[in-house]
């Protein structure tokens, strides 16, 4: 499914920088942080496109080609897909993913620096 959703959104300023701060990039500069951000943005909406596409019948993600974001999210929601929640969700799943690979690479730089 291409990009046809109109679902636009942003991820919170205090939720990324609650994000930066956990995983230990606090520090970068606002540039790197604006880069970053939109990364994680597109990385989330990707995720959210994906569900849809596994989720939503063909033929109502035909349908809602081209629609406003409104239309999109109340088609979407008659098909029983609440994508407010696919996005908490999915929210919270990249959020451990990065922890995660945050805490494996500082494991392995903590180990190259003790040999």
């Amino acid at each position: 499914m291409t990009d046809q959703t109109n679902i636009n959104f942003e991820i919170p300023v205090e939720a990324l920088d609650q994000l930066f701060l956990q995983l230990g990039l606090n520090n970068l500069s606002p540039e790197e942080k604006q880069k970053l951000s939109e990364k994680i943005t597109l990385l989330l909406k990707n995720k959210l496109i994906i569900r849809i596409t596994e989720e939503v019948s063909a033929e109502k993600i035909e349908e809602i080609g081209g629609l406003s974001e409104e239309e999109t999210i109340e088609k979407l929601d008659e098909a029983g897909f609440d994508l407010i929640a696919v996005a908490i969700e999915e929210g919270l799943r990249l959020r451990q993913d990065l922890m995660q690979s945050t805490s494996y690479i500082q494991g392995f730089i903590d180990g190259q620096a003790q040999s």
